[in-house]
């Protein structure tokens, strides 16, 4: 219970930094006063290392990560090789993809897994410039995920890929048939992501003249900036606990419509 509590704490953008890192602080204590090893612990510590922006500091903590052996508190497994491959994802998708690969490929799986490694697989295959890998993963994963708003962030991140690869129709109409999940978010950081997946889709439609006038009886392009507004508010806010700015550059990267020229 204690690992699982110190990792959510990251996410909760109202608890202070300090007892965030105090908590793992003593959590560390309790592994290491009954002999566990500490891949938890330096997992959770690249974690607030990247959300604190220090790159420097994350590489470090992963390295010792990937180098400790599990032992019976490691965390799952295939979890492990989705986190890995998060830290990495925005500087080296290609090294995201060899992380995922064991649970790719089926070899490691566990309740959320393989849907959250899919979806990343579509980023990742996209950014590395392998539209057909991209496309697959869309077709391979999507129906693990459509239906459970506990896969909120996978949602959001393979309609941020359709987007970008042209799926700018499919994607709408995701967009529309999921909103009632921002009732459902679990975190701040699920909202942050579909408020924003779902601006950069109403306004890729609007410039592409294929968006409804009206979506709920409001007008589309005020649709679209509450969505950019509540997803900015709230990386605002994380990146204030957190003393840098790494989801406001999330968010203004994911709401940069230059970014979504492909046409499939």
């Amino acid at each position: 219970f204690m690992k699982w509590a110190m990792t959510a704490l990251l996410w909760v953008p109202n608890v202070p930094l300090d007892v965030v890192l105090e908590t793992t602080a003593d959590v560390e204590g309790v592994f290491h006063n009954h002999g566990f090893g500490l891949r938890p612990i330096y997992a959770h510590r690249a974690d607030i290392a990247k959300e604190c922006g220090d790159r420097d500091e994350m590489h470090v903590w992963l390295g010792r990560w990937l180098a400790t052996p599990r032992d019976a508190m490691s965390d799952c497994h295939a979890c492990e090789c989705r986190g890995q491959a998060t830290l990495v994802m925005d500087e080296d998708p290609g090294r995201a993809l060899e992380l995922m690969a064991p649970v790719l490929r089926e070899e490691l799986t566990c309740g959320h897994e393989p849907a959250l490694c899919i979806s990343l697989e579509a980023v990742a295959a996209f950014e590395v410039g392998d539209m057909d890998r991209a496309a697959a993963a869309f077709r391979r994963g999507w129906h693990l995920v459509e239906k459970d708003p506990l896969f909120m962030s996978a949602v959001s991140r393979q309609v941020i890929t359709l987007v970008r690869r042209g799926r700018v129709h499919r994607a709408l109409d995701e967009v529309r048939s999921h909103m009632r999940w921002m009732d459902e978010a679990q975190g701040a950081d699920d909202r942050m992501r579909f408020a924003a997946a779902a601006a950069l889709t109403l306004r890729v439609a609007h410039e592409r003249g294929v968006a409804p006038e009206q979506i709920a009886g409001r007008p589309t392009v005020d649709v679209a900036a509450e969505f950019a507004a509540l997803a900015a508010d709230v990386a605002a806010t994380i990146d204030a606990r957190n003393a840098s700015a790494v989801q406001r550059a999330w968010v203004a990267d994911v709401l940069d419509t230059s970014l979504s020229l492909i046409h499939i």
